[in-house]
């Protein structure tokens, strides 16, 4: 990982001296206004919350499932993003925006159920029967690219090379809980309010190629691979799983509009 993160600041710097040495010509489209959608997938490790006790009928076995299952999992996330893009140069652009991402994270039985426990008093410790737990997790970020065009020329297609990171600074929830029996179904707030929160704030930086189809000062589309994504450090993505900073891949596509300046 530190050497991809060398990797990535020295990208910057290039990127950067690339722009102090363009020429001033005009550019044409050089603001665009693009609408993206994508997706990736993170490979997370599972988190089973200290609330879950093992069934009594199945000791061994839900350690099993427990320890083969919980622990290695991968998520994929879908997202949107309203990402303008500013040309700098004629090989150089940057692009920011606000972006909604959203995927789904679960919490399964091994058999029938598993035990989750609730508030009791002194004297008692209650327990509740849970088929499974679906939560649904929704992210607001801001992600910043920098591409770079290997030639100068603007061809209908072009390609591109480009760094980045997004920054999720807010996390919502709806979590839907299915319970194995009626008995239990009158506690599933008090459920919900145990449950562990996912953290707000995630980041994670990424490189890539893409093509862009379409002329300069037109409408134009961007197809991307991402590759790798590397999170900037360990976060709880879901309630259930939490990032384990390594690599993984990722997709999107885009349609951006040029707006004279």
């Amino acid at each position: 990982m530190q050497k991809f993160t060398i990797t990535f600041v020295a990208c910057l710097i290039l990127l950067i001296n690339n722009v102090m040495a363009q020429s001033e010509d005009t550019i044409l489209g050089r603001l665009k206004i693009g609408v993206e959608l994508g997706s990736h997938y993170m490979n997370t490790n599972s988190e089973t919350p200290p609330q879950v006790r093992q069934s009594n009928w199945y000791p061994d076995r839900y350690e099993y499932y427990r320890q083969r299952y919980y622990y290695n999992n991968i998520i994929s996330v879908t997202y949107v993003s309203l990402k303008p893009e500013f040309q700098f140069s004629e090989r150089f652009s940057i692009a920011s925006g606000l972006r909604l991402s959203f995927y789904k994270d679960a919490l399964n039985a091994n058999y029938d159920y598993f035990l989750w426990q609730i508030k009791g008093d002194i004297n008692n410790t209650n327990y509740i029967k849970i088929e499974n737990i679906e939560q649904r997790v929704y992210k607001l970020g801001i992600p910043l690219e920098f591409r770079l065009y290997p030639r100068r020329r603007d061809h209908f297609v072009r390609q591109y090379f480009l760094v980045g990171a997004l920054f999720d600074f807010a996390t919502f929830t709806n979590t839907k809980i299915s319970t194995f029996n009626e008995f239990s179904d009158r506690y599933k707030d008090d459920v919900k309010e145990t449950i562990p929160r996912p953290n707000n704030f995630s980041s994670y930086y990424y490189a890539g190629i893409g093509l862009k189809i379409g002329k300069a000062g037109y409408p134009s589309a961007n197809f991307e691979v991402l590759f790798p994504m590397i999170s900037f450090g360990e976060y709880m993505i879901s309630s259930f799983s939490k990032s384990s900073g390594t690599g993984v891949i990722g997709i999107a596509t885009s349609l951006k509009i040029p707006i004279a300046l």
